[in-house]
């Protein structure tokens, strides 16, 4: 039973809902392209050092599936996923727009503008700096002029954002002026935030961004296009976001980082978590460990899939010594005592053999005797090979060349009248 509970343990944590992880603040698992769900809730069971745990998925699925997706973390981010039809451009929006203010028709302006910024970012697609502020700055005139003072302060401070070297435009009634530049001065009072761009051709707010570059943006909206993909990015102010980076990258690169257990990846590991809801450790796991998020960086854990035992390796040369001396020394003892027994005189009292066959048996003695002390000296080095730890031998895929290094050991021993001389021969790997 126990053992049907234990082969059953990593089907049941894939069933584990997202509420139980909110409620008991479980483990919640994901992991790289190099494995898959089942065999990823089998390894980890060991990884956060508890059964209880929940599957949130690949990293691929995690992060929307396609490698070359970006990917905005340190900011909020919304995605132009599905344009709406007859949506009208920014740029078209912002000429009607200076039309309804030049008229003073500032409800309708407001409404007009209203609609083209909540219809960011899939209306903006092809817009200049210029249009994005004018955007803005429009708003909050029209805002102003309407007595909407909080409202047309934050929507100066957005078309700052935007670009905060654009001087007043002398187009429009001084009056809000004095507005305006207090929205700018408190944009600037505050210190923006760091951003760090992975993708190439990447616009930010209708101008040019350089990878591989840290450069700076001020907090509020901003528009980013790489490749296909187009955002309206958030950044917060500096007492709501904290130290960290605002990094826009592709899903590939967060992959990859989140597998080596790169800590300027964690942030993303996080903002997820915090979406999502989920209050217990964030782990990562490849084939070959798991990287366990603490809030600032990763631990790594080796799990089950990384800690395989090697194959012992065999001491097979040691155990043919051992045999090969153990029967050099029956050899041996058995000529020697044989010999010996030969050569003792009959107890009745014949006559003592011929002189010429007593020296045979003399020679048989001491070959005998030799070949004992060298087949105990053979088995006895055998026993210690076959104890002792070897170091592994290459891996070899070639049959001739494993067979070239199979171990060939045998005794020889060569007699004669003056003599004799023992010894092992053959080869070790």
């Amino acid at each position: 039973m126990n053992r049907l509970l234990r082969l059953a343990a990593p089907l049941l944590a894939l069933t584990l809902t997202p509420a139980l992880a909110h409620a008991q603040a479980v483990p919640v698992v994901t992991y790289g392209p190099d494995l898959d769900a089942v065999t990823a809730a089998a390894a980890a069971e060991q990884a956060p050092g508890t059964r209880a745990f929940m599957i949130a998925g690949s990293l691929a699925e995690q992060l929307g599936g396609a490698e070359s997706e970006t990917v905005v973390f340190g900011a909020e981010t919304k995605r132009c996923t599905d344009p709406p039809a007859g949506g009208k451009p920014i740029g078209g929006v912002a000429v009607m727009a200076n039309e309804d203010i030049s008229e003073m028709a500032y409800t309708s302006a407001i409404l007009r503008l209203r609609k083209a910024i909540d219809g960011l970012p899939c209306n903006a697609d092809g817009a200049s700096t210029e249009n994005l502020y004018d955007l803005f700055f429009m708003s909050g005139y029209a805002h102003f002029e309407e007595g909407r003072v909080e409202d047309a302060r934050k929507a100066f401070a957005q078309a700052a954002a935007i670009d905060a070297s654009r001087p007043w435009n002398p187009a429009f009634s001084p009056a809000a002026k004095t507005l305006y530049l207090e929205s700018l001065q408190a944009l600037l009072d505050g210190e923006p935030a760091s951003l760090r761009v992975e993708v190439g051709d990447l616009l930010l707010d209708g101008g040019t961004q350089e990878q591989g570059r840290t450069a700076t943006v001020q907090p509020g909206g901003h528009l980013v296009r790489a490749g296909k993909d187009l955002l309206w990015v958030t950044v917060a102010p500096e007492s709501e976001r904290g130290e960290g980076q605002v990094v826009i990258s592709t899903a590939a690169k967060v992959i990859a980082g989140l597998m080596e257990g790169a800590a300027a990846y964690g942030a993303w590991l996080q903002e997820r978590a915090d979406t999502e809801g989920w209050q217990g450790q964030m782990v990562v796991l490849t084939a070959e460990q798991a990287w366990v998020w603490n809030g600032t960086g990763f631990d790594r854990r080796t799990t089950a899939l990384g800690a395989k035992e090697e194959p012992p390796v065999t001491q097979l040369p040691g155990i043919i010594l051992a045999g090969a001396g153990g029967a050099l020394t029956g050899v041996g003892a058995a000529l020697h005592f044989g010999s010996y027994g030969a050569g003792v005189p009959g107890a009745d009292g014949a006559a003592m053999m011929p002189k010429e066959d007593y020296e045979a048996l003399v020679l048989q003695n001491r070959l005998g005797l030799g070949l004992t002390v060298a087949g105990a000296a053979v088995a006895v080095t055998g026993v210690v090979l076959a104890i002792l730890p070897r170091p592994k031998p290459p891996a070899i895929d070639d049959e001739e060349a494993q067979t070239a290094l199979a171990p060939r050991v045998a005794p020889w021993a060569v007699g004669g009248p003056d003599g004799f001389v023992i010894g092992i021969g053959g080869t070790l790997p």
